[in-house]
């Protein structure tokens, strides 16, 4: 991978009032109050994911383009074309944005920090903040860990396995980025020199660690300490699309019938508690104050909080499906399918 001189995106920046819909009204859905800050059609390209990054809150299309809202009223303030093709959300961290398509590039505001080629199309992104670094995966199997500041690559690898495969989700904890496959491989690579440390066939589309475990899988999920099979469940979903937090762990995925399972789990594999969901889950946020937030798409799209003992808090129904949710202290973000950026509290 190469990277390439810096350049500097087209800016435009955008008057007020651009936030088109609802703005500081209150909607009620199926359990509470639901406060709607803002509604912003943001993005004309289909959304692919949602970020907060700095002062910003970034949606990324399927065409390239970056745009960034202010996340309080959700004016738009500045957009990029970032890359030509984008399939994988744009993650951040210190206050840098990084997106991938054929290539990796790093994002303040309206302006490009550097790119670096990869050598096929990304798959997989996942910020290690830890490291000062993001891992990009590709649809070729690579996995690489490059330089937050310069997009120098620390180390470039591969799944392991001796099979062709894709990257398609990421986690890290004590100093192991795992890479994880829906073509049957998840790998376990050092941190700091990129050598693989252990490798197991198992399907993965999801994956969630911390210092001494990893939780991965598809329909059925595997607990691992040190590397090996600790337990197995089955989710009752026959996809997983994201897990989060380490015992007890949070699940979410899709379902054949289009009403899938969002469950969490103890860190020995047993189940705490199960809610049935009214579309497919979208996204899945990390835990924030006790809670986690689901994205749905499907007949019956929406958002809906569930605290980590299990209760249900709010559902707020959308207009399209949820393409991806963002969770902060006090409010909570979300991308339609329609590209409507839409800022909620309860």
């Amino acid at each position: 991978m190469t990277s390439l001189p810096r350049r500097r995106f087209l800016r435009t920046t955008v008057t007020a009032g651009i936030g088109l819909g609802t703005t500081g009204c209150t909607a009620r859905d199926f359990f509470s109050d639901t406060r709607v800050h803002f509604r912003t059609e943001a993005i004309g390209s289909p959304p692919v994911g949602l970020v907060k990054a700095g002062i910003w809150l970034v949606v990324g299309g399927m065409d390239g383009r970056v745009v960034g809202l202010d996340r309080d009223d959700g004016e738009v303030q500045w957009e990029a074309d970032a890359v030509d093709d984008l399939r994988v959300p744009p993650v951040a961290f210190d206050g840098e944005l990084y997106v991938a398509g054929a290539d990796l590039v790093s994002v303040n505001g309206a302006i490009e920090q550097w790119r670096t080629r990869l050598p096929a199309h990304a798959s997989a992104l996942h910020a290690v903040p830890e490291r000062g670094a993001v891992a990009v995966g590709t649809e070729d199997g690579t996995v690489a860990l490059v330089d937050g500041t310069n997009g120098e690559r620390r180390w470039q690898s591969h799944l392991a396995g001796g099979r062709e495969a894709r990257v398609d989700d990421f986690a890290h904890g004590d100093g192991v980025v795992y890479a994880g496959s829906r073509d049957g491989a998840l790998t376990a690579f050092d941190a700091r020199t990129g050598a693989v440390r252990w490798h197991d066939d198992a399907v993965v589309s999801a994956v969630a660690a911390d210092d001494t475990n990893a939780l991965a899988g598809r329909r059925r999920v595997y607990g691992f300490r040190d590397g090996e099979r600790a337990w197995t469940r089955d989710t009752g979903n026959n996809w997983t699309v994201g897990i989060t937090g380490v015992d007890p762990w949070f699940l979410a995925g899709t379902r054949m019938d289009g009403e899938a399972d969002v469950l969490s789990l103890s860190g020995d594999g047993e189940r705490r508690w199960r809610h049935r969901l009214s579309g497919d889950a979208a996204s899945l946020t990390p835990v924030v104050n006790g809670r986690v937030v689901v994205g749905v798409e499907g007949d019956r799209p929406g958002v809906r909080e569930f605290t980590v003992d299990g209760d249900s808090t709010w559902r707020f129904e959308t207009e399209t499906s949820v393409r991806d949710v963002v969770a902060g202290n006090e409010r909570v973000w979300a991308v339609e399918a329609n590209g409507s950026v839409l800022s909620l509290s309860a």
